[in-house]
């Protein structure tokens, strides 16, 4: 999730929440700057959000973890076993299709689909509609970090499934990487391998889910994510693909008393 940074009744950023610790451990950040992220009546010290050994700028950071290899990593463990009853389910259907003759049910399951509905798109259409948006906003996402959000993304790859809704005929998932840069330094601050669920529904791409594995590469650090569409705050690559939310986006409350005052620009990068 981001997590909005104020100082000095400012606000100075906003951050996906697994940056905050090498943030506050590089001085870019303080413990006693204010944060706040949706689902929270009003702002907090950033000290009470963190670890207390990483709040503590005085205390060493903990001990480096190693990455496991690829075949232990519990997110391609879950791709591998999609993967398998996806296969089998398909064998499944193929070998069904093949006794009822595919071609004439594909030709009467349009035609009875025009007839109920003549207005709309048929299954094929629809279909083709989906993938060709899907494709521009992956070709849209970011592959150099550039300012403000010094985030790039790579080895994307989607695989869209027809699913047995009416209302949401179309599923994919997106798989890939995403780094996110220190703009002063170039040092890679997490990279990440995702893997994002979204939903065709009324012609637009509904975010569903995400299961991520962020790695600091400056300790070592790794951290797992799992988000839904009831989280409050989306991951970042929701934002960047232009995906869809059932639920309304929601600003932080304004850091001045009084009344409610408009909320100070966001800083991409903290002030020293």
């Amino acid at each position: 999730m981001n997590v909005f940074i104020a100082r000095d009744g400012a606000v100075i950023g906003e951050y996906p929440d697994v940056q905050l610790e090498y943030l506050l451990r590089n001085g870019q950040l303080g413990p006693d700057d204010d944060y706040w992220h949706e689902g929270m009546e009003e702002w907090g010290t950033l000290q009470n959000f963190l670890s207390p050994q990483t709040a503590d700028p005085e205390l060493p950071a903990g001990p480096s973890l190693e990455l496991r290899p690829p075949s232990s990593n519990p997110l391609m463990d879950r791709r591998l076993l999609y993967s398998g009853v996806a296969t089998l389910l398909g064998l499944t259907l193929l070998l069904g299709f093949w006794v009822i003759k595919p071609d004439a049910v594909e030709d009467r399951t349009i035609a009875l689909e025009s007839r109920a509905r003549p207005n709309t798109l048929s299954a094929t259409e629809t279909r083709d509609l989906a993938a060709a948006d899907l494709r521009r906003k992956i070709e849209d996402l970011p592959t150099n970090a550039k300012p403000p959000q010094n985030t790039f993304y790579y080895d994307v790859r989607v695989n869209m499934d027809r699913t047995l809704s009416l209302q949401a005929p179309w599923r994919a998932k997106i798989h890939g990487w995403e780094n996110v840069v220190d703009p002063m330094t170039a040092e890679t601050l997490t990279r990440t391998e995702f893997l994002l669920i979204t939903d065709y529904e009324n012609g637009e791409w509904i975010y569903k889910s995400y299961e991520a594995a962020v790695v600091h590469p400056g300790d070592g650090a790794s951290q797992q994510i799992v988000d839904d569409e009831n989280t409050p705050i989306p991951p970042s690559l929701v934002g960047a693909l232009g995906l869809k939310r059932r639920g309304p986006s929601v600003m932080p409350p304004s850091m001045l008393s009084g009344g409610p005052a408009a909320v100070p620009p966001l800083l991409q990068t903290p002030r020293p």
